[in-house]
């Protein structure tokens, strides 16, 4: 009885550490007096979840996201009080690689409002999912929608209703709804009008991004009827169902890798020469590069997931291979 039990425990623990998805915010402040009423709201999916700050001192003061995998996390900063150009955070994924880092200096402005948001970071990707996608709200006369809803449907199924509040976050022109997709999903975004003849409907809009970042449907009223809706729309930048493992069908016939998903080596076939190489995920981070001395690449060390192999030429542009890491 007591080896049945161990072992129940030891399977237990397992589990636990594969399903381990904690993310950790860093709060830092330059002259070391603490935010000064500052604060950063923690979303995930959508919620807020916990408002942050540095209370005094330089830093780091660490938060912890515990999220589940294919969670999508967004951090807002707030201009709550004073010195917002002091304020500095960063965001590092479970593995404690930094993957977001939000700060004045490294900005391209000349009158700082405060670190920029975070937005849209797929938690723990799983193969299925082929990323974000990013609807973007805003107001040009920064008073919100009037209670006024988008509606937004994944496969006929409401996933949210979501309205611009305009909530004092920094750069708080746009308030982003952020949705994690697979491939073949289809989304439909409807504007909900609660007051039909609001004159508060003028220049109002949203833009809607795929998981790669182009625009695929932007709408903007110039009168008080509202927003058109967009309906119909595929979000997913490459599909990773059926085609996704022919990578040849995407990329150059002279270009293919094989095997996806792949556990050890990944095995490179192409007609020309490959002079360096990328791996990165599905939100953009480099895993693995360098020149490329052979037709095998381990991938060992990479965890399980989505990833894309990014193989340059002298001659020609990189061209994008995806592939799954089991």
């Amino acid at each position: 009885m007591t080896t049945i039990f161990l072992l129940f425990f030891v399977l237990f623990l397992d589990n636990a550490s594969v399903a381990q998805c904690d993310y950790t915010v860093k709060l830092y402040d330059h002259h070391h007096d603490g935010w000064s009423g500052n604060s950063l709201m923690v979303r995930v999916n959508n919620v807020n979840v916990a408002d942050i700050t540095l209370a005094n001192g330089g830093g780091p003061y660490n938060y912890t996201i515990a999220a589940q995998p294919n969670d999508v996390i967004s951090l807002l900063f707030k201009r709550n009080g004073n010195w917002y150009s002091e304020c500095r955070y960063e965001l590092y994924d479970p593995n404690n690689v930094l993957i977001a880092e939000r700060d004045c200096s490294l900005q391209n402005t000349h009158n700082c409002g405060g670190p920029e948001n975070v937005y849209g970071i797929l938690a723990c990707p799983s193969s299925e999912y082929c990323g974000v996608m990013t609807i973007d709200m805003f107001d040009g006369y920064g008073n919100g929608w009037a209670a006024a809803n988008l509606d937004v449907y994944v496969n006929n199924s409401l996933y949210i209703s979501e309205t611009f509040q305009n909530l004092s976050y920094a750069w708080a022109d746009r308030e982003d709804i952020s949705i994690a997709v697979r491939s073949n999903d289809l989304v439909d975004v409807l504007f909900n009008p609660v007051v039909p003849t609001s004159s508060n409907y003028n220049y109002i809009g949203y833009v809607i991004y795929d998981t790669n970042g182009d625009t695929i449907a932007q709408q903007i009223s110039s009168g008080n009827a509202g927003l058109n809706n967009s309906l119909g729309l595929e979000p997913c930048f490459r599909s990773i169902s059926n085609d996704f493992l022919n990578t040849s069908k995407i990329i150059e016939k002279s270009f293919s890798i094989y095997p996806s998903p792949v556990q050890g080596n990944l095995n490179l076939a192409t007609e020309v020469e490959v002079t360096y190489y990328r791996i990165t995920n599905i939100q953009g981070l480099v895993l693995q590069q360098g020149s490329y001395p052979s037709h095998i690449i381990s991938v060992q060390n990479i965890p399980a997931g989505l990833y894309y192999f990014e193989a340059y030429t002298a001659s020609k542009d990189p061209q994008v291979l995806p592939f799954v890491k089991q």
